[in-house]
């Protein structure tokens, strides 16, 4: 597919695709997949949520991610954040408790960056970040305080990964793929004011040099079938992360 002035990519990745409705719709609140409602000015100036209506957007051209109709998950659709600049917000109003579900891959490694981070700035933003100690590489969770992050899991550069998160203060909590989960750390704040999507660490330029294919928000926990119903439409049928 030739991709030229701010067509909407519609389903043009190279893999099977199911429809989003397979996915658990009770309590989602967003959903953004890179073979729906993409929109090209220089790069991506625009990923449409499908569930709600609060867009991930970027105006300016040289901080807009680059579309892959073969670069995501499972040779499906991606959104490459290639590092410095590139970054996209979206007007997000969530109060935790919320769970967020991301497939993605990690490019390279950077010190630190930010898979997601709060607008409001600040040490003590909520921080969903990605840091690179050695080969593979950690991602922390930072409920909204300046305290010690989650226990970190470890990643490995190049390989597809979903990552899901909830938050919800001290009983925030992050697992890779379909692992255990890593203790939370103290913290409610919410965000009521935002979301940056690959931005960089606060304080810092380093920005997540990433992949990202598909984002899924909830407004509770997901648990049980709903969780087991989730993971098959994300993995079985989909990306074959595990």
């Amino acid at each position: 597919m030739t991709i030229t002035g701010n067509n909407i990519l519609m389903g043009s990745g190279a893999g099977a695709r199911v429809e989003m409705s397979d996915a658990p719709q009770t309590n989602l609140i967003h959903h953004y997949r890179a073979d729906q409602g993409v929109t090209i000015a220089t790069g991506v100036s625009n990923w449409a949520d499908q569930k709600g209506s609060v867009d991930f957007v970027q105006a300016s051209t040289s901080k807009q991610p680059t579309y892959g109709a073969t670069t995501g998950a499972n040779g499906l659709d991606g959104i490459t954040f290639g590092g410095s600049p590139h970054s996209m917000f979206a007007n997000w109003n969530i109060s935790q408790p919320f769970h967020i579900f991301t497939v993605f891959e990690i490019v390279s490694a950077a010190a630190a960056s930010e898979m997601y981070a709060g607008s409001t700035g600040g040490g003590d933003t909520i921080q969903q970040s990605v840091r690179y100690f050695g080969d593979p590489e950690v991602i922390t969770l930072i409920a909204g305080s300046a305290a010690t992050p989650s226990t970190p899991s470890t990643l490995t550069a190049g390989v597809d990964w979903l990552v899901d998160s909830y938050w919800n203060g001290a009983s925030t909590t992050i697992r890779i793929n379909d692992g255990g989960t890593n203790g939370g750390n103290p913290g409610t704040r919410d965000a009521t004011a935002g979301m940056y999507l690959c931005a960089a660490q606060p304080g810092t330029t380093t920005y997540l040099n990433a992949i990202i294919t598909e984002i899924l928000v909830y407004n509770t926990l997901i648990t049980g079938t709903p969780l087991t119903d989730l993971r098959t439409y994300l993995n079985t049928d989909q990306y074959g992360l595990w």
